[in-house]
């Protein structure tokens, strides 16, 4: 005859154990799910820090040799060979509105890619790549206004402004055309 298990048989008591595991482990990653963190790549233009999604970024490239395109606008810093791929070099100062200083190029571009566009963004320093908690972010500061705001996705407690490559990316004032001069793009307070 059979014998029945009870509650206190080592099986009962391993399977009990087993479940509480289970429900926490359940609880854990339910509770990673809504303090999901992103990847980003943080970096420096000016005095200014910048974040990336990495995902976006596909690789981060020297500057050499970047020739100048004339009658672009100033937001285009030229191109650059990218293992003979030629690759537009964007400048965020212009978009941002911050000084541009004269006679000063990055050294780095920060290659951005969707599956409809690719360009690089100029970077003076690049900082690091880290795990960002999205319950850290703030929303845009108010002071964004314009274009240069529906580029920004958030900023951290540390004010690191994370951008929104996903709309640079998409953005169809970033895309020079012939005869398009300055006008491409234009930020709250220049023409």
């Amino acid at each position: 005859m059979a014998r029945r298990k009870t509650a206190s048989s080592p099986a009962a008591v391993d399977a009990a154990v087993l479940h509480r595991r289970a429900l926490a482990l359940a609880a854990r990653a339910e509770e990673s799910d809504h303090s999901a963190d992103l990847q980003v790549l943080e970096f420096s233009v000016g005095d200014e820090t910048y974040a990336l999604e990495t995902r976006f970024v596909s690789e981060v490239y020297p500057v050499t040799d970047l020739a100048l395109i004339p009658g672009t606008p100033d937001f285009v810093l030229g191109v650059i060979s990218v293992r003979g791929k030629i690759v537009s070099v964007l400048d965020l100062r212009p978009i941002f509105g911050l000084r541009v200083r004269e006679g000063v190029c990055s050294d780095t571009a920060i290659v951005l890619r969707s599956d409809s566009m690719e360009f690089g963004v100029a970077a003076d320093q690049i900082r690091e790549v880290k795990a960002l908690p999205l319950e850290a972010l703030q929303q845009s500061l108010k002071t964004l206004a314009g274009a240069s705001g529906d580029y920004v996705f958030g900023v951290t407690p540390e004010r690191v402004v994370l951008l929104d490559a996903a709309k640079l990316l998409a953005d169809p004032r970033l895309v020079v055309r012939p005869g398009a001069g300055s006008e491409a793009l234009t930020t709250e307070g220049s023409a």
